[in-house]
């Protein structure tokens, strides 16, 4: 028989690799309890995520934090505040929370392809897919100069690996998709972009939003209205539970849009799914499916 296990919990105590960690552990739990309820097999933690915290607080203060700062200003410098995507309605003065979501294939010879493009030029294969989303974003905005939001573990140090709880961090990525440049020069900026961004990761983007106080409007979301994350490693199978098979079920789009637009790239059998999620506010289905379709043309091309 099959059965599904539901798990609902705020996102203020978990994140995405949280859920890896809870799954190995709740399948060591029961295999445990399976062999007569011998002692818990889960070694202890070094720290608990009560001590990040407080370390975070206290190490993420004074000229560490201004520095932070500092490099975020500058990076954002006079940039322009709205992408302006062709939508299918007028932007409401307060918007909506309606979402709607479609889904594109990369197949798994095109997804190879761009992975042996970002090896010649030292780019991962994110580095790539962000690339001509920034290229495809340029093409219908007819903007070279935008910000795309992307999310990052944020997990980088040791001890915090094994920890349940919210590390997750957004970036903002300013891009620079000028019509001179090559696709090669774009991702070279985006590589060099990504780096630095990275480098500057630790300051959470709800301070950055508060110190560099963007003129705030309810119809966009601040500093940027795109969102884009990408997974590309194949991870390992489901962790085996005793006498269980087990595997993700999907249960689709989220009902809430936060973005104009918010692409996700994940793997599957035969390549790469692209979901877009999209406010329906602005658009109509067909128009992101076709957006969909771009994308994955621009990448081919």
């Amino acid at each position: 028989a099959s059965h599904a296990l539901l798990l609902c919990m705020h996102h203020i105590v978990s994140d995405g690799w949280s859920m890896r960690v809870f799954a190995s552990e709740l399948g060591a739990l029961l295999e445990a309890y399976a062999r007569g309820g011998e002692e818990l097999p889960l070694p202890a933690l070094p720290v608990q995520y009560t001590d990040y915290a407080q370390w975070q607080r206290s190490w993420l203060s004074g000229a560490v934090l201004e520095s932070q700062v500092s490099f975020w200003a500058q990076e954002l410098s006079d940039l322009p505040p709205v992408l302006e995507l062709p939508t299918d309605r007028v932007r409401p003065a307060r918007r909506s929370s309606r979402a709607g979501w479609v889904t594109v294939t990369i197949p798994s010879g095109l997804e190879e392809s761009l992975e042996s493009l970002g090896r010649r030029y030292g780019a991962t294969p994110f580095m790539v897919l962000l690339a001509g989303f920034e290229g495809l974003l340029a093409r219908y905005s007819g903007q070279w100069d935008f910000a795309v939001g992307t999310p990052v573990a944020n997990r980088n140090r040791g001890e915090v690996e094994r920890l349940v709880g919210f590390f997750a961090n957004t970036l903002v990525v300013r891009s620079d998709v000028r019509a001179e440049r090559t696709f090669e020069e774009v991702l070279q900026a985006v590589r060099k972009r990504l780096v630095s961004a990275y480098a500057h990761q630790d300051l959470p983007f709800e301070q950055l939003v508060d110190r560099l106080n963007p003129e705030r409007n309810l119809s966009v979301t601040p500093l940027f209205q795109v969102m884009f994350s990408a997974e590309t490693k194949r991870l390992e199978s489901m962790p085996e539970w005793p006498g269980l098979k087990v595997s993700p079920l999907s249960v689709g789009g989220a009902t809430q849009a936060k973005f104009d637009l918010n692409v996700s790239v994940q793997p599957e059998l035969e390549g790469l799914r692209v979901s877009l999620e999209y406010a329906e506010d602005l658009f109509d289905a067909e128009t992101v499916a076709g957006l969909g379709r771009h994308y994955v043309r621009l990448l081919e091309a």
